[in-house]
């Protein structure tokens, strides 16, 4: 058994950089306080903003990040910030959703390649309520939801997590 480097994504963080940006906009990535590496895009958000206190990311219509454990269907459309943590890195963060339908989430994540990556998301269900729901992925997705959210946002803790081969 390997382990894999992994690189973590994230929703909501603590900002330097301010500005709404849309995507016709060439806007820099946003310069995050505390981080250990520059931070890059994979898959442009719609929109972004950030200030002192967060950063918030808008995906646009139809974007997803999902392997279908049945086949047939993999999505990796859905915008996210990326940084390569240190190997002591722990992650803490609040995460919001405003969702405008079921399945529209926000969540950290780790990546470590195309087909291996986890993401604890607070995500929309039928009635409009969200959940808690973890999703692993190696090779395809495995999902599980948690606990109901009270409002619309969470707090989520990533600590010392390692993707094994």
């Amino acid at each position: 058994m390997r382990m894999m480097n992994y690189i973590c994504g994230i929703v909501a963080v603590a900002a330097i950089s301010t500005g709404t940006y849309p995507a016709t906009n060439r806007a820099p990535t946003p310069v995050l306080a505390g981080f250990p590496s520059p931070i890059v895009w994979q898959n442009k958000p719609a929109e972004w903003n950030a200030n002192a206190n967060y950063v918030a990311l808008t995906a646009g219509k139809k974007t997803n990040w999902f392997v279908y454990p049945g086949g047939g269907y993999a999505a990796d459309s859905s915008p996210r910030l990326l940084f390569k943590p240190t190997n002591d890195f722990m992650f803490s963060t609040k995460v919001e959703a405003k969702s405008h339908a079921t399945c529209d989430a926000g969540c950290p994540a780790l990546y470590a390649s195309t087909s291996t990556w986890a993401k604890l998301r607070l995500e929309a269900q039928a009635g409009h309520r969200l959940d808690s729901i973890s999703v692993v992925t190696h090779g395809s997705s495995d999902d599980a939801t948690s606990f109901p959210a009270n409002g619309t946002s969470i707090y989520l803790k990533n600590e010392g997590l390692r993707f094994f081969s």
